[in-house]
């Protein structure tokens, strides 16, 4: 979310969320970048709350 040209410093729980489901499929993908997008998906899910 952008107001006026600035950049909010944290995504929103919706936001990460999304992201996170995005590496996965990314990762699911096993090409070039399927690795490291699946150290990321970890690595934000060990910080983002569950939707649960």
């Amino acid at each position: 979310m952008e107001t006026a040209g600035e950049r909010v410093p944290l995504l929103t729980l919706h936001e990460a969320h999304d992201l996170l489901s995005w590496l996965h499929r990314v990762a699911a993908e096993c090409r070039g970048h399927a690795p490291e997008a699946g150290r990321w998906a970890k690595e934000i899910a060990a910080r983002v709350p569950s939707q649960e």
